[in-house]
């Protein structure tokens, strides 16, 4: 008999399902996102009449402590796409209510279904992670930062539109340093019509 494991990932918890190879729920878990709720896992797996490395976990992140633990003792951690995940989801029901209950099981069938097509990704050491971190980082921030200029440009135009327009020809807009300064400074229309050209040029040398 095979086992099938899913890991519903959360922020203050998470939800572990597994399924047996026709689909019968063996067991529910809900976990901690500590060290502890890791060992509770890793013992609940350890139970099963097979050898805990042999039950593959399907879940929709590749980081987080409990990603990392489960690949440091060997268990086979299959990263899955969230929107294949949806995909199998609709299949199952049109009308099927989300839970993260529902969701780990759900993560265990896709893999008991379809598990040839989602192979377990290989481990990865922390020289190699430490760089793809920082550049997944880099490029969230990046993404931030472009969409919060957005809703500040959007701001902006109802009711502030010579500040919206002050610096939408040049690069970076109004992520510039001196247009934040400016801003900091003259948060408002009133305010900026008080500033003087020596205290704008003070402003504008100081960013």
């Amino acid at each position: 008999m095979k086992y099938y494991a899913g890991l519903d990932w959360g922020e203050s918890h998470h939800d572990v399902a597994v399924v047996d190879e026709e689909g019968q729920l063996i067991t529910h878990l809900r976990l901690t996102d500590d060290v502890y709720g890791l060992a509770q896992l890793l013992a609940a797996l350890a139970a099963m009449r097979r050898s805990r490395r042999s039950i593959p976990i399907g879940i929709e992140t590749g980081r987080g402590l409990m990603v990392a633990g489960l690949r440091k003792a060997g268990q086979p951690v299959v990263v899955l796409n969230p929107t294949q995940v949806a995909n199998y989801r609709s299949r199952l029901a049109a009308q099927r209510k989300k839970s993260d209950r529902g969701d780990a099981h759900l993560l265990a069938h896709v893999l008991r279904v379809d598990g040839d097509a989602h192979r377990p990704t290989p481990a990865v050491s922390p020289q190699a992670a430490a760089p793809r971190e920082m550049t997944r980082a880099h490029r969230q921030a990046l993404h931030t930062a472009a969409l919060l200029a957005r809703r500040l440009r959007s701001v902006l135009r109802d009711y502030y539109p010579a500040a919206a327009s002050a610096w939408a020809h040049l690069p970076g807009g109004l992520t510039r340093p001196e247009a934040r300064t400016v801003l900091t400074a003259a948060p408002t229309p009133a305010r900026a019509a008080r500033l003087t050209r020596r205290r704008l040029g003070t402003l504008l040398t100081a960013s």
